[in-house]
């Protein structure tokens, strides 16, 4: 892994590696956000490689990847203005933890970076850096990306042309890396980063949802969702071949119309599939436009661009679909609602659901129910959810992170489940510290694509009021430790 010297260093004055256990550390010690912390680790601080669990004190965020036979972890680090940076990486090789290593400026402020890596460690990690003293007026705070390689090496730091915000990154297996996002004003970007090139841009004038994905040749496929008055969708996709242009829209025939984003997943050989929110048969309105039970979901797919997409699998009351490849296959988790009762609305009675059940199958597949959240309906809210993201690397394994919101909005236990075949393994973990939600704040991945590790996040503590809208994560601890 490329080494910054003294910044490293010094970073570990304020980010402690330790196996086992935090190291005790005085909240003050830790700089004021846009400073650079100063000094070097203390001589009770371990500063090397260590065996176990890995315990970064004072970040959150966690992002946890396989990396060939090891896992690189990435996190941000706290201040008491929130979780500001620096971006942090960590890598875990031959049973060993690294030291923790900045990615992003010392000083800056840094966003939680989008990040996407392969099975082999490759890709690419995004974040917008703030500069001490710019208050980000005059212009957004620039995106800057670094790219990894197998070897772990990081490329240095770059700013990506023409971007103010990313909304996805993508990597295949090659290592080719795709950004998608879009300036303060003016058209949609995308940027792109074969394996061993250079960065270059494709603009777009595309004002939808958008959602890609990268074939195994560097190609760029993409689906586009647009809304309608009424609440329907167009769906379109389009594609960009390595080297080429783009292809011209191609409309997606859906029954009923989208009313959620569609997702976009490419198979081995080019075929893609389309994962698409719909309206559900049990769609109900009210005079105060809440709508429940409101969400179907349609699989749609084709075995190349030459050819046009056919429903393969359809769920009713279904909705926040995670779609993953597993080999020649995609497997689906959503949230299903269930439990339905009859509730007030301004036009009458309405049926809502109490519970969202956190579900997975492969398309013609038994389904697996994995955990459950009660859920509270009003005319104008929605109380209780659930978080979830699949795994890195796991093989063919059923992998999947979650946890429940309640409907105080207080975190229930993040757990992890891998199953693979009739083999089952998982974890529960409390709450630690205030019951701030930020997100899952949990990842899973598999070192070598079968030895499974959890991060999460412990010991947070927030600061601000939700009601003023400063609400926010001032220390934590981030955790990575094998599942069981």
């Amino acid at each position: 892994m490329r080494r910054l010297g003294s910044a490293a260093t010094a970073l570990l004055s304020v980010l402690a590696l330790a196996a086992g256990c935090s190291l005790a550390r005085e909240d003050d010690d830790r700089p004021e956000v846009g400073e650079s912390p100063v000094g070097g680790a203390q001589e009770d601080e371990p500063t090397g490689a260590v065996e176990g669990e890995l315990r970064l004190a004072h970040a959150a965020e966690p992002q946890l990847f396989r990396a060939g036979g090891g896992l690189a972890l990435l996190a941000v680090q706290t201040s008491d203005e929130g979780v500001t940076g620096p971006v942090v990486t960590a890598s875990y090789d031959d049973g060993r933890w690294s030291a923790p290593e900045p990615l992003s400026t010392l000083g800056a402020q840094a966003s939680p970076p989008h990040a996407a890596l392969n099975d082999d460690g490759a890709g690419a990690a995004v974040w917008t850096e703030q500069e001490a003293g710019d208050d980000g007026l005059e212009a957004s705070p620039p995106v800057v990306a670094r790219v990894r390689g197998a070897d772990g090496a990081w490329s240095r730091r770059e700013v990506l042309d023409g971007f103010a915000y990313v909304e996805d990154v993508q990597v295949n297996a090659r290592g080719d890396v795709a950004v998608y996002g879009y300036p303060d004003d003016g058209p949609r970007r995308v940027a792109l980063h074969p394996a061993g090139g250079r960065w270059s841009y494709s603009d777009l004038e595309w004002y939808d949802a958008v959602s890609i994905a990268l074939d195994e040749d560097g190609g760029v496929h993409a689906a586009l969702t647009g809304t309608e008055r009424g609440g329907g969708g167009a769906v379109r996709t389009q594609y960009l071949p390595p080297g080429g242009e783009w292809t011209a829209p191609e409309p997606v025939e859906t029954d009923p119309a989208a009313t959620e984003a569609a997702r976009i997943v490419v198979l081995p050989g080019g075929g893609e599939v389309l994962v698409v929110g719909t309206i559900s048969p049990n769609w109900q309105s009210t005079l105060d436009t809440q709508l429940y039970w409101a969400t179907a979901l349609q699989v749609l797919a084709r075995d190349s661009r030459d050819v046009p997409f056919e429903e393969t699998w359809e769920k009713d009351g279904a909705t926040r679909a995670q779609a993953t490849v597993h080999g020649n296959s995609v497997e689906i988790a959503w949230l299903q609602e269930a439990d339905g009762k009859e509730a007030d609305g301004a036009e009458g009675p309405v049926t809502v659901p109490t519970k969202e059940v956190l579900t997975v199958a492969v398309p013609g597949e038994p389904e697996e129910e994995l955990a459950e959240a009660p859920v509270e309906h009003t005319a104008d809210d929605v109380r209780g959810t659930m978080e979830f993201a699949t795994g890195s690397g796991c093989r063919e394994a059923r992998a999947v992170v979650w946890r429940p919101v309640g409907v105080e909005d207080a975190p229930g236990e993040l757990n992890a489940q891998v199953t693979t075949g009739g083999s089952s393994s998982g974890a529960a973990w409390s709450t630690t510290g205030d019951p701030v939600v930020y997100g899952l704040q949990g990842a899973l991945a598999c070192a070598g694509g079968d030895e499974a590790w959890v991060a999460r996040v412990d010991d947070a503590q927030q600061a601000g009021s939700a009601d003023q809208e400063t609400l926010r994560l001032t220390d934590a601890t981030v955790v990575v430790a094998p599942l069981g």
